[in-house]
């Protein structure tokens, strides 16, 4: 990895996988949820490990593509709402509040914010699916389109009834080039991005206030 070449990158390294760990063990939950409403039998869960990977659920392979899409994909919407939700909120208290410095807040205000910020912020940051989530989830939607005849059934029912397969394949192929480049720091520009929407939802939420 192009980080390994920094000097002191190890010792980052550690304290990002601790800082983050909440943000694992999130990621790891809608694995494990979303493996359990599609009635995939759990069998063994980690939330959250010092080593690699720093977390894991293992589960009955998933019958269908919608299933293996929806397990694989799970921690990236709900890291990524977590992500958005807690700097929208922060952001909006601070602005209806008019708390615009660290004097005007209290003790338990100025708490809360960096509590919500850092569960936000790890989320976000670990929101990516792993290279097994989008190998499975790719070998998966091959398999779905392979067990349907194209020549049997032509083009369009093709199209209707795999559509699901078809709209998913951009969404994997970004994720898996936000995978590939982590190394050249995807997971914090996807964080500023996430900010950036953040900051849009709040000129749209509070159009009159100086304070954006």
């Amino acid at each position: 990895m192009l980080q390994r070449k920094l000097p002191g990158w190890r010792k980052v390294q550690q304290v990002l996988m601790v800082a983050t760990a909440v943000g694992v063990a999130i990621h790891e939950y809608a694995h494990k949820q979303m493996a359990e409403d599609h009635n995939l039998a759990v069998k063994e869960v980690c939330l959250f490990q010092f080593d690699n990977p720093k977390g894991y659920v293992v589960h009955a392979e998933p019958r269908t593509f919608s299933s293996s899409f929806a397990v694989s994909f799970a921690p990236f919407l709900l890291n990524t709402a977590i992500l958005y939700t807690s700097l929208l909120g922060i952001s909006a208290y601070m602005i209806y509040t008019g708390s615009t410095t660290i004097e005007t807040l209290t003790g338990l205000e100025i708490a809360g914010i960096i509590i919500a910020g850092w569960i936000g912020i790890a989320a976000g940051f670990e929101a990516f699916p792993s290279s097994q989530d989008i190998d499975n989830c790719w070998a998966k939607g091959k398999q779905e389109v392979k067990n349907l005849s194209f020549r049997r059934r032509g083009l369009i029912s093709f199209i209707v009834e795999k559509v699901y397969v078809v709209l998913a394949i951009p969404i994997i192929l970004l994720l898996v080039l936000l995978n590939k480049t982590t190394a050249f720091g995807s997971k914090f520009v996807y964080l500023v991005v996430i900010a950036f929407w953040v900051f849009l939802t709040l000129t749209m939420l509070f159009p009159d206030t100086s304070l954006i």
